[in-house]
């Protein structure tokens, strides 16, 4: 089969990624699943400011695993259950329950591929008692050679920063013409909108559909590693548990669906 997933069972993490014989996701150089492949966020992913955000009106501690901040969620070190396991796809599943999160998170995975297209589906439901902040990533590192460029179907927002990681809430009009190789700039940054997102890699047209995931970061900082672009779906915004922007509440006995399929475009 010339498309091919590895998936971990620790972190439900996609390790690696061919899609029709190309390898579509840069691998971790190091072992760390945020600095290659695609790694699994929940129950947020970016940053939570200060490692601490209050819910109604109770204040949570999270890990500072981030200098004093905490990053990418709680489900990435912990062995996922494979619950379904056919020749093109996998299932996995994982019950979240952490005293830094305020209910119990039943989190299903469901990885699809084909010889054109992967897909990744997340089913989450509250099988708690309270009311749960959400807010859904995932963390792809597209491999690219050389000259790289974004586009998108729609018109995407920028999200202003009041420091070099938290939005202020402000966002502007963006010109995708800005995220390219070319414009030699380091990204680290949030957007809203802009539908179908395309990625031209040097080599490759790569699509990326996303259903209710309308943020996605772009980061080709350090751990790209000069060869890669990280562009990650997202339900929210970074910080969303203090900023509440995108934000979901997942009430008791509560669901909450979203999907992201990436595709190797002829």
């Amino acid at each position: 089969m010339d498309s091919m997933a590895e998936i971990d069972q620790t972190g439900s993490y996609v390790r690696k990624l061919f899609i029709d014989g190309v390898e579509i996701l840069k691998q971790s150089s190091d072992g760390k699943e945020t600095h290659g492949g695609s790694a699994v966020l929940i129950p947020y992913a970016n940053r939570v400011k200060d490692h601490v955000y209050r819910y109604e009106g109770r204040e949570y501690q999270l890990p500072a695993d981030s200098g004093n901040h905490s990053i990418h969620g709680l489900v990435r070190h912990v062995k996922w259950d494979v619950l379904e396991k056919e020749e093109d796809s996998v299932e996995l599943g994982f019950v979240l329950s952490d005293p830094g999160y305020p209910s119990r998170l039943h989190n299903i995975v469901k990885y699809h591929l084909d010889s054109e297209s992967f897909t990744t589906k997340f089913e989450i439901e509250n099988t708690g008692e309270k009311n749960s902040p959400l807010m859904i990533g995932t963390h792809p590192y597209f491999l690219t050679h050389g000259e790289w460029d974004i586009t998108a179907d729609e018109p995407v927002k920028k999200m202003e920063y009041e420091d070099k990681y938290f939005p202020s809430g402000k966002m502007t009009d963006f010109s995708m013409h800005q995220l390219s190789a070319s414009s030699g700039t380091v990204f680290d940054n949030c957007f809203l909108g802009g539908g179908n997102l395309h990625l031209h890699n040097g080599r490759s047209h790569i699509l990326i559909e996303r259903e209710n995931m309308p943020y996605f970061q772009v980061y080709n900082g350090e751990y790209a590693e000069g060869k890669s672009v990280a562009i990650e779906p997202m339900t929210g915004a970074p910080d969303s548990f203090n900023n509440g922007i995108g934000l979901i509440t997942i009430e008791p006995g509560g669901k909450f669906m979203c999907s992201y399929t990436i595709s190797l475009i002829e």
